[in-house]
């Protein structure tokens, strides 16, 4: 696979199908270059009936795990666990976030355009909880850029969602 999307889910019931069809339909090709993580959190609504719908229906693209509700980084440490080992990045998606159609696309261009760069964030958007755009966002404001966060440390993401690594930063010690 080339990208691994990992979401950690706890009671996201109201937006989890979005934010997976948010995946599927990237224009890149779901079936041949994407797989989901889906991590169940220990959610008591139906999240874990919707996971279980789009794992029958896509078994080769989706991988479904549940663990008792320890937080969402615990549950990303857990799907990054699950990562197919041919996989070229890595992506995390909050339930409650979704990508553009062509984020994937968007995110292959600039990783090879800048190959010695591990490490790519996009814009996030919420649904429909807050009519804004994220506090985040404004990074973006002069387009696509290489920043180096040692020398300006300013410019740190503080956020996971939204964030593509290469897979080499994760997957170096599993070989």
């Amino acid at each position: 696979m080339k990208y691994s999307i990992i979401i950690p889910i706890y009671n996201a019931k109201q937006y989890l199908e979005n934010a997976i069809n948010s995946i599927i339909h990237q224009t890149i090709g779901f079936t041949n270059n994407i797989e989901i993580i889906l991590v169940n959190d220990g959610s008591t609504d139906n999240s874990e009936e919707i996971c279980l719908n789009y794992l029958n229906r896509y078994p080769d693209n989706i991988k479904y795990l549940y663990t008792k509700n320890t937080g969402p980084g615990n549950a990303r440490n857990i799907g990054v666990d699950s990562v197919s080992l041919d996989t070229e990045f890595i992506g995390f998606l909050d339930a409650d976030d979704y990508l553009s159609s062509n984020t994937l696309e968007e995110v292959e261009l600039f990783f090879n355009e800048h190959k010695d760069v591990k490490l790519g964030v996009i814009p996030l958007f919420y649904f429909d909880k807050i009519n804004t755009p994220h506090r985040l966002n404004y990074r973006f404001s002069q387009g696509n850029q290489v920043i180096d966060i040692k020398t300006n440390y300013k410019a740190i993401h503080f956020h996971i969602g939204g964030c593509f690594f290469k897979s080499e930063c994760f997957l170096n010690n599993k070989n």
